[in-house]
């Protein structure tokens, strides 16, 4: 949360950060383990790899489908520019993607954390993006549950993997139109009242009377199933940023569920959710990444917002390597903003090792909350 001192406006800033890092008590948890594809097991270094490269996402039919990472050292797998185009991740480093033709149709399944509750509904949603590359694009996109594990293809030839699924999904989402969007991402988001047991969750074009040839292809980040609020609002979840491509101006904000008050003071502090680290690690953990997106997109409206990024560790070992650590964890948050577009003159970062502790070192809990940066906010 923002913590804006003697401000008129505290109050809403709080309640903008609480939606900035993504984790509002009030709000449901989402039974997707791995709602970006930031869980990899290999980075892709080709088209077709997101079976064997994403931990917790397959195919249903047991074919390919495609996953894209930043760090990817492969022209057709990369982030942004990548076989089928040019797209930043909606959130994160990662999106995955799939292939829709004639006679041949990839989808993305997850399993998800628990099965759905019978009678409970449930706010379904997701992001695709179409690709540049490919101008065909489909009008229809399906999210089918399912109890049971992978469908049985036993009987399918190799040859006949990514066959059309035939089941009816229990969402459809249909824009006349077609969803031809590739400059910036969509949001699909429907209520879904559960039947019960529902263990399992695909995503895909599951349309099979279409009359015309289809060659199209579809960029897809940031899925979400959590129960509904009491007003069954199913709204996307605001505070995200979708990037067109890799100049900042070309950028396209979505903050119309937030409202962000102009500054009044010269600093804003920014300590009580920080980005916490493992044991002796300064990679950015994925469950921070949509709450460093949402900060991309405060400073992105706030041109004359610069900040200072302070890193910290716990005491476990040598004070001069546990500097050296707090430095890295302060420039690896860096590195994920300028990635973002954030010009590196408006960042700063500073490490303090252990010095500057925000709770005792006397417990795995303790230690846990110190492995910390926290950002501070300064008006130009």
């Amino acid at each position: 949360m923002f913590y804006q001192k003697s401000s008129p406006y505290f109050y809403s800033i709080i309640v903008f950060i609480g939606i900035l890092f993504g984790n509002i008590q009030s709000q449901s948890q989402n039974l997707i383990s791995d709602p970006g594809f930031e869980e990899y097991l290999q980075i892709p270094t080709n088209t077709g790899m997101g079976e064997q490269c994403l931990k917790y996402w397959k195919n249903p039919n047991r074919g390919h489908f495609d996953y894209y990472h930043q760090s990817s050292t492969g022209f057709k797998s990369g982030i942004p520019l990548n076989y089928f185009g040019k797209r930043n991740a909606h959130s994160g480093n990662a999106y995955s993607g799939i292939c829709i033709m004639t006679d041949y149709a990839e989808y993305v399944w997850t399993k998800l954390s628990s099965p759905l509750g019978k009678n409970k509904t449930y706010c379904v949603s997701f992001y695709i993006s179409k690709s540049s590359v490919k101008a065909d694009y489909v009008n229809e996109f399906g999210v089918l549950f399912t109890e049971k594990d992978r469908f049985d293809i036993s009987n399918v030839s190799l040859n006949d993997l990514n066959i059309r699924l035939t089941h009816i999904p229990q969402i459809e989402f249909t824009h006349k139109p077609g969803y031809t969007e590739s400059d910036e991402w969509t949001c699909l988001s429907k209520l879904y009242k559960a039947k019960g047991n529902e263990n399992y969750l695909t995503i895909g074009y599951f349309t099979n009377d279409r009359k015309t040839p289809i060659d199209a292809h579809y960029y897809i980040d940031d899925v979400s199933v959590s129960l509904a609020s009491e007003n069954n609002n199913c709204s996307c979840i605001s505070g995200y940023i979708a990037i067109s491509n890799t100049n900042s101006n070309n950028i396209h904000v979505d903050t119309t569920k937030t409202t962000i008050h102009q500054l009044t003071t010269e600093e804003i502090i920014f300590p009580v959710k920080n980005i916490l680290f493992d044991i002796d690690q300064s990679i950015i953990k994925p469950e921070f990444y949509k709450g460093l997106d949402a900060l991309v997109v405060f400073m992105i409206k706030h041109t004359n917002i610069e900040i200072e990024i302070t890193g910290h560790t716990d005491n476990t070992g040598d004070v001069d390597y546990n500097l050296a650590l707090s430095k890295n964890r302060a420039e690896a948050v860096a590195r994920y903003l300028i990635n973002k577009n954030i010009q590196s003159q408006r960042i700063k970062t500073m490490g303090y090792g252990i010095t500057k502790p925000i709770t005792e070192n006397n417990s795995p809990e303790g230690k846990a909350k110190n492995r910390r940066v926290e950002i501070l906010l300064i008006k130009k």
